[in-house]
């Protein structure tokens, strides 16, 4: 399908960098550059670095024993960390075209593996015919013996050769984030080629994340289901049909590296988020560098930046972006150089958790508003401690946006709030951009609140067939002399508000943990 290059990057004092390519790997070390004879798949595929032959990889020979690879076992990739010690394993395998290797789908598959697992998780795909590959990991290594401690993140990069081999100037980045367990797909597209002293034109047309262990191709990405492309044969009216019409076939090593880290591990909407980034330029030479960006379920607030950078020189960057809707959000960067190859960018991405405990209420407009406390807290952490002998006091105020006697709903579950991430809310099958620490009664999970407080207008299927207490619109408050034993309880509801950021006027309140102990000290 296409050839591939591979790159790790140790994220420590001992900087390791593996680069293969067609006919000689090259492994860049601290202590000097060592080369050995090898080749990366497809062995033979690629006849003077043009994609003139018009059958997929199932050649490969890629540890450069003479002996090719077998379809469907691990490739073997000489110089590339592919077990760290937590037992976790990275792998290559060439995946036949269902109806038999060499008949136009076979594509490679790099997959991760965790201690224990047989088949792995698809970390990238090899889409397009006549595309190039390349595969950074990303890993810990606190003793610095060149082995990794831990996989951390790893970027698969496809870059589609089209009717302008190399580079038709379209690429798709699988990139995956080990430590949180997602893979974000990204799609960049070069809309133009800059003329002299012009910077080219690149966008990030899409991205998603997904759950690592999905499979990728049931994935769409800008309206595209992440399928492999079969390669196309000469026609016979045309026989030098195809990206072989004496294209360039220059291999260029990427003149920049980047990276992008989150600054903040969780976030609500209405937070501005923001992601620390760092270039730079590995080339002999200066370059000016333009970074572009996107925002998954998240808005920019500023366009691209630009850089100039002398050869070896390092500068950094904030982004930032707020936060509009709930589930997966993140920051993706592109940082590329002025060079027109197919190998002068590359990506970044930054994921952040949802926090749902903040609530949503007044996110339309702003950062969210707390209107549940009590005895006119919102808590230390989202936590209020009184004990068995203490007055409490729940007070739930109206969203400061209106209306100024809002419908409401709250639960209190038994226990303590160990979900930040949330249970979507969803109405009329459409998920809300808002989202609760337990299930309700709208959910079949568990667990399912002790009590819900509502005003009688809130529809009854909010309710299903557990306690409840009716109270009047918010804002209201509802008082207690003492809480007769310890417990914990875990409050949080929807509320009428005209500043929500979704067309249903419904937000999320923030979310209390009441704590209440004896006095001695103890809780249940």
């Amino acid at each position: 399908m296409a050839p591939i290059r591979f790159t790790t990057l140790l994220i420590t004092p001992l900087v390791l960098v593996a680069l293969i390519t067609i006919g000689v790997t090259h492994i860049f070390a601290s202590n000097g550059e060592v080369c050995f004879s090898g080749s990366c798949p497809p062995n033979g595929y690629n006849d003077d670095n043009d994609c003139n032959n018009y059958q997929p990889p199932f050649d490969a020979d890629s540890d450069g024993d003479g002996v090719n690879d077998s379809w469907g076992s691990p490739v073997s990739i000489p110089g590339f960390p592919t077990t760290d010690e937590c037992g976790n394993s990275l792998c290559l395998f060439c995946i036949p075209d269902p109806a038999g290797p060499g008949k136009g789908n076979d594509y490679y598959s790099p997959r991760f593996k965790k201690r224990g697992e047989s088949g792995g998780s698809e970390v990238g795909k090899c889409l397009y015919p006549c595309g190039r590959n390349s595969w950074k990991v990303c890993f810990t290594d606190s003793d610095g013996d060149g082995v990794p401690d831990k996989f951390t993140k790893t970027y698969w990069e496809t870059r589609d050769g089209g009717d302008d081999w190399p580079f038709s100037g379209k690429s798709t980045t699988f990139c995956t984030d080990l430590t949180k367990e997602k893979i974000v797909p990204v799609r960049t597209c070069r809309q133009k080629v800059g003329q002299q002293g012009e910077m080219p034109t690149w966008v990030i047309e899409d991205a998603v994340c997904v759950e690592l262990g999905t499979v990728l191709s049931e994935v769409t990405l800008d309206g595209e289901l992440l399928v492999v492309a079969p390669l196309r044969a000469p026609s016979a009216d045309d026989p030098e049909q195809g990206p072989s019409q004496g294209k360039s076939s220059g291999r260029g090593i990427a003149a920049v590296e980047h990276e992008l880290e989150a600054n903040t591990a969780a976030a609500s909407i209405g937070d501005i988020i923001s992601a620390t980034g760092t270039l730079t330029n590995t080339d002999s030479v200066a370059h000016d560098y333009r970074v572009v960006f996107f925002g998954m379920s998240s808005r920019l607030l500023h366009g691209p930046l630009d850089f100039k950078l002398e050869a070896g020189e390092t500068t950094t960057y904030i982004a930032r972006a707020r936060v509009e809707t709930t589930g997966d959000m993140g920051i993706v960067a592109f940082a590329h150089s002025e060079r027109h190859d197919d190998a002068d960018g590359q990506i970044g991405v930054a994921l952040f958790s949802t926090d749902c405990l903040k609530g949503t209420v007044g996110t339309g407009f702003g950062p969210p508003v707390n209107v549940v406390t009590i005895n006119g807290s919102a808590g230390d952490n989202h936590r209020v401690k009184v004990t068995t002998d203490d007055p409490v006091s729940l007070e739930v105020a109206a969203s400061p946006f209106g209306p100024a006697a809002a419908r409401v709903i709250l639960y209190t579950w038994a226990g303590d709030s160990a979900n930040p991430a949330g249970i979507p809310i969803t109405q009329g099958g459409t998920q809300l951009p808002l989202c609760l620490a337990h299930p309700t009664p709208l959910h079949s999970a568990e667990p399912q609140p002790l009590m819900a407080i509502r005003s009688s207008e809130v529809p009854d299927i909010f309710v299903g067939n557990g306690r409840e207490l009716i109270v009047p619109r918010a804002p209201f408050a509802l008082q207690r002399l003492g809480v007769p034993r310890p417990i914990v309880l875990t409050i949080q509801g929807l509320l009428q508000d005209h500043g929500a950021n979704n067309p249903f006027g419904i937000s999320s309140t923030n979310c209390l943990v009441l704590e209440v102990r004896d006095g001695s000290g103890d809780v249940e």
